[in-house]
């Protein structure tokens, strides 16, 4: 086995990334929020196909963007198909979400970049997409996608970009 001049190794089994899809979304947008319910969509989307029904689907997402100086905190969810998946365990009047961002100080832009990972399992080899929606805690603002709120021609500003990665990890 694993012991003298040639050792032998058991093969890896399960575990290998079979495929990989990513989409990137560079381009600058502002997503406006308009009630407390509605999830919105980011513009971030990527589809994969898996091999076979026990495969799982590692899901890397990174958002690049800002708040609108009206919001003070973000919620985002994964969504796959059109079923959120990864989220929180309800409590209270609290936003169930995959991931929140965020917290606006003095009037100043909180400018994001996070990252985000999970190991889904859709238990399907048919095509199969995720997506990122975005979600304000009030009526009314917006998520700058890949940018600063005032979007000025200046150094201290940015242009950044979204991606999502789908990897499919046979079983």
């Amino acid at each position: 086995q694993g012991t003298g001049a040639n050792p032998t190794w058991a093969s890896a089994g399960g575990g290998k990334i079979n495929q990989v899809v990513q989409a990137v979304q560079p381009v600058m947008a502002t997503i406006s929020i308009g009630d407390l319910v509605t999830w919105y969509d980011i513009g971030l989307t990527a589809s994969i196909t898996p091999s076979a029904t026990d495969s799982t689907v590692l899901i890397q997402s990174s958002i690049c963007g800002s708040l609108a100086l009206t919001m003070y905190n973000l919620t985002f969810q994964l969504v796959r198909d059109s079923t959120p998946i990864n989220l929180g365990t309800a409590s209270g009047s609290r936003t169930v979400c995959t991931w929140g961002t965020g917290a606006q100080v003095s009037g100043n832009f909180d400018v994001q970049n996070v990252g985000h990972m999970f190991l889904d399992s859709p238990s399907t080899t048919s095509a199969t997409a995720y997506k990122v929606q975005v979600r304000g805690p009030r009526d009314t603002g917006s998520f700058q996608r890949n940018r600063v709120p005032s979007d000025a021609d200046a150094a201290s500003h940015f242009i950044g970009t979204c991606t999502i990665t789908l990897m499919e990890v046979l079983a």
